[in-house]
């Protein structure tokens, strides 16, 4: 992805490099980086670290080990997992510094548990794997990605991932005490932002069909969820969806 093509990431990754440069970024607290570290330009792209962190091969690995039950996914799977989790520390590191990336990665890390919890290795795993996603939640909660333009509030598809990813853990993640607050919140704001963010035909406000499809998801996938449980978003949310 991202230009990467065939180059070999090696026996495990190194989740603060870009290999393409060779870039390597110091960990630190998430809020002590600044501009310039994070996006030093001349070639070197952070994106390829944090895509390799949003987790979508996770998804991947845990399909692949529920379609064959085949060891050798559910064990890549978790070795990956614990990679990660021992590199980037709660709130430390180049991955906690876009609320944006933490939302897309815990509902990927969502999706991945449905599929893999009943991996032999499941039992081992879950405590941290849970306690994790929560704390991903509290990360969301706490910085929104929220700006000022004109004296106004200025929110747009990352603020959208945002309440979207909050919406999901709360409305999956039920044993976690936030749970009830973060569905509730995210489903509210997700309600006022379909009303807010998308035009009478139907298309997102941003005027780019990237985020346009971007958008389309965001706003589907918790309502998919939520009418799981047999309950539903309103009339004028599903219309617009639909538009």
């Amino acid at each position: 992805f991202l230009g990467v093509n065939g180059k070999n990431w090696g026996s495990k990754f190194d989740w603060y490099t870009d290999i393409i440069s060779n870039h390597n970024w110091n960990r630190t607290f998430y809020k002590d980086y600044t501009v310039d570290e994070l996006i030093p330009r001349n070639g070197i792209d952070i994106k390829i670290p944090w895509e390799l962190a949003r987790m979508h091969q996770l998804v991947i690995l845990a399909q692949a080990w529920f379609l064959t039950k085949n060891n050798k996914y559910s064990e890549e799977f978790f070795s990956q997992w614990n990679s990660w989790y021992e590199s980037d520390p709660f709130c430390e590191g180049i991955h906690w510094t876009n609320t944006m990336e933490v939302a897309i990665r815990s509902v990927n890390i969502i999706t991945a548990i449905d599929l893999i919890s009943s991996a032999p290795e499941w039992s081992k795993n879950k405590d941290i794997i849970l306690n994790s996603l929560r704390q991903h939640g509290k990360f969301i909660e706490h910085n929104l990605e929220l700006g000022i333009e004109n004296n106004k509030i200025s929110k747009g598809n990352h603020y959208l991932a945002n309440i979207c990813a909050m919406a999901i853990i709360g409305m999956s993640c039920k044993s976690f005490p936030e749970s009830e607050r973060w569905a509730k919140v995210g489903i509210g704001a997700l309600e006022y932002e379909m009303n807010s963010m998308v035009t009478s035909d139907g298309f997102f406000f941003e005027s780019s069909t990237g985020y346009h499809r971007l958008s389309i998801e965001l706003f589907l996938f918790p309502y998919i969820i939520l009418m799981k449980s047999e309950q539903k978003f309103s009339v004028s949310y599903a219309d617009k969806l639909e538009k």
